[in-house]
């Protein structure tokens, strides 16, 4: 399977070119996600990853699987969820075509 890789500086090609893997904005979001409350990544198996990215028509598209404290409105939480991949995202890596599609697989206690 062949990785891909985001361009990260286009402006001075001159000092060479800066490439992001997709696992790094994996795992920015499973760690932005770990730092909320009353939300959580589900489990990856062997078949499917709980956190998933791929680039779609110059945007940067993340699909993740999250789980819900139970008595917390989806609406919400799934809006709180996106905004802060978002904003960690942008930070770290000052990409701004950014899509965060949420999934909610489930609640926890």
């Amino acid at each position: 399977m062949a990785v891909e890789y985001i361009v990260a500086n286009r402006k001075d090609k001159s000092i060479g070119v800066i490439g992001l893997s997709v696992a790094v904005f994996e795992a920015i979001a499973k760690y932005s996600i770990e730092d909320m409350d009353d939300v959580m990544v589900t489990l990856s198996t062997k078949f499917r990853k709980n956190i998933s990215c791929k680039v779609e028509k110059n945007h940067l598209v993340l699909n993740m699987n999250i789980l819900v404290r139970i008595g917390r409105n989806v609406n919400e939480i799934s809006q709180e969820v996106q905004q802060h991949v978002l904003n960690e995202i942008k930070q770290m890596t000052n990409i701004k075509e950014i899509i965060v599609n949420i999934n909610i697989r489930g609640f926890y206690i």
